[in-house]
């Protein structure tokens, strides 16, 4: 037992397959052959390994690990469902966790933590009493060992530079946004750790990444205490960055002033401890959606600004947040406060500056404000003489704040979607990875009056591979903000948009996850049945490309909103469909 790791022997300790017969050469010549080859990668420390489990009354399962990350797993089930098919094995699943009572398999997972991938075979037909339930043979079961012996082989003999092959950032990203959406919360985890190593967007960009993934998993302290991140407040943080951090300090305290009857030993004084980290971000209006899905973090929101003594824009809040609600926060609070609220920005009279210190004073008292009020401020600015202005450089704080302003003033209210569909048509020079993070930020507050569907279609026309593949990593987030803006599309750009998905040279399992997403938008938009072949044959294809045991739920609710969808669900192309998923 010596030549093998530990983890091995207590894989074997509950299996059917004894490692001690192994060891002692305990079995006929064939199997022992087939068994050690199993054991052969684990002894010479090869990435890749498969193991066989035979329980007493069960199926046979084979366990294939080495995988680092979920990339890895995919590409690695992937394999295993080309080289082995579905006529001797019922399933493919990516295992992550186990139950209690699969010792075998928790064994794997500690030592693995990245995940396994199980692979389990049909019954022997001694074992197997229905007639139409597919069964093998044991001679069929060590074929398909020996299969899987190869393909462990090769991977291990792969050359060193398809294994560290990084995917391409916007992919990550694209993946990173379906997981979040999902919350699948390792998946997101991964994800993130792979944009950390692989790439460079940048800090910042980083950091707001790392924000999300830290919300996600609710590690509200670590999230709170990220130093980076407080560097960063006085900028104009991304809508979701924000309501991030909003949920963060609801979790850690502001919940108990979200209660219907605050309690009385409410200590506020703890509670201003605890926001006045965040306090710049009550000094203005959040760029946060007004609608009813950001209940909560406009109430928090609110806790903020009345904790931190900021009263101002209370008039301007959404008309969902209820004012006695509002009135009973801002009445405790006070009672138990000493925090007065700053000077009205709107008694302040402005003139063109003549003098360094009055435009630090403007600069610093816009920085308190919701960006809606700089406009004013800004034009006062611009008159600065330049002999002023040249001084106001030399200051590294306060240029920043004018270069912020200036930014916002000058460019950012006029950005949306008529802009992003420009770059793509228009700009040589793009930057796709900064563009869906760009989307990906601010999309969800651009107007739909600026989504023009026309400008959309020559978009989705373009013949540039780059742009093209922009627009496919893209369209995960185009396509919600569709659906949270009730935003009907003409029915035939739908399957356009769904075929742009399929004619990808790579796929991945999120990509049913999208096809999801879009069939479910196409029964909203659908007014005819004259598009629905287009959609079906994008959905086959898709499946011929990328469909495996792993994506087969989510391509059955596919199935399963067409055959919601009135005259579609005769259709003999679903029937296909359906089928070709039911076989694999």
């Amino acid at each position: 037992m010596l030549y093998y790791p530990k983890w091995v022997s207590d894989f074997f300790d509950t299996n059917r397959i004894r490692l001690e017969r192994i060891h002692h050469d305990n079995y006929n010549p064939e199997k022992l052959q087939v068994l050690k080859a199993f054991l052969s990668p684990i002894v010479q420390k090869k990435p890749y390994f498969a193991l066989p489990y035979v329980y007493a009354d069960q199926p046979v399962m084979m366990y294939v690990g080495g995988a680092t990350d979920l990339r890895e797993l995919t590409e690695l089930n992937s394999i295993l469902y080309s080289a082995l098919g579905t006529a001797y094995v019922e399933s493919y699943q990516i295992i992550k966790t186990s139950h209690s009572d699969q010792v075998a398999e928790q064994v794997l997972l500690s030592q693995f933590p990245a995940g396994i991938v199980r692979l389990q075979f049909y019954r022997n037909k001694s074992n197997t009493l229905a007639a139409d339930v597919p069964s093998v043979s044991a001679q069929d079961i060590y074929l398909n060992f020996e299969l899987v012996n190869r393909v462990i082989h090769s991977l291990n003999h792969r050359p060193q530079i398809v294994q560290l092959n990084k995917r391409p950032v916007g992919k990550i990203l694209r993946d990173f946004y379906l997981a979040q959406k999902e919350r699948d919360i390792e998946t997101v985890q991964l994800c993130f750790n792979e944009i950390k190593t692989n790439a460079s967007l940048g800090e910042k960009n980083l950091i707001f990444l790392q924000v999300q993934t830290l919300a996600i998993a609710q590690q509200w302290e670590t999230l709170l205490n990220h130093t980076k991140l407080k560097d960063l407040l006085d900028d104009l943080l991304p809508s979701i960055v924000l309501c991030a951090i909003l949920d963060a300090l609801t979790a850690v305290g502001g919940n108990q002033l979200l209660d219907d009857t605050i309690s009385p030993y409410t200590d506020v004084k703890a509670l201003q401890e605890l926001y006045r980290p965040f306090k710049s971000i009550f000094n203005r209006l959040p760029e946060i959606k007004k609608d009813e899905q950001h209940l909560l973090q406009w109430q928090q929101w609110f806790i903020g600004a009345v904790l931190m003594g900021k009263h101002h824009f209370f008039e301007q809040l959404p008309c969902f947040i209820d004012v006695e609600w509002c009135a009973k926060v801002l009445n405790f609070v006070e009672k138990k406060s000493s925090v007065s609220e700053t000077d009205d920005p709107k008694t302040w009279h402005l003139t063109k500056p003549n003098s360094t210190e009055q435009v630090f004073a403007y600069l610093k008292h816009c920085a308190q404000l919701a960006p809606q009020y700089w406009q004013e401020y800004w034009q006062c600015l611009e008159q600065t003489p330049p002999h002023i202005r040249i001084e106001v450089e030399k200051n590294a704080y306060f240029s920043k704040i004018w270069e912020r302003i200036s930014a916002y003033c000058n460019q950012k209210l006029g950005y949306h979607w008529q802009q992003w569909f420009d770059e793509i048509l228009i700009n040589r020079q793009i930057n796709t990875d900064q563009m869906l993070l760009r989307l990906q930020n601010e999309s969800e507050l651009w107007p739909i009056s600026s989504f023009d569907e026309q400008q959309w279609l020559k978009v989705l026309n373009i013949s540039d591979r780059k742009r093209l593949l922009l627009l496919r990593n893209a369209m995960p987030i185009l396509v919600d903000w569709l659906m949270q803006n009730s935003f009907k599309l003409h029915e035939k750009t739908v399957p356009v948009m769904l075929s742009l998905i399929v004619e990808d040279e790579q796929h991945y399992p999120g990509d049913f996850s999208l096809a999801y997403t879009l069939s479910k938008y196409w029964q909203y938009v659908r007014v005819s049945h004259q598009y629905d072949e287009h959609m079906l044959a994008s959905l086959i294809e898709l499946w011929e490309k990328a469909g495996s045991a792993l994506t087969r739920p989510r391509a059955l609710k596919i199935v399963e909103v067409c055959k919601q969808i009135p005259n579609m669900n005769k259709s003999v192309s679903l029937q296909k469909f359906e089928e070709m998923i039911l076989k694999s």
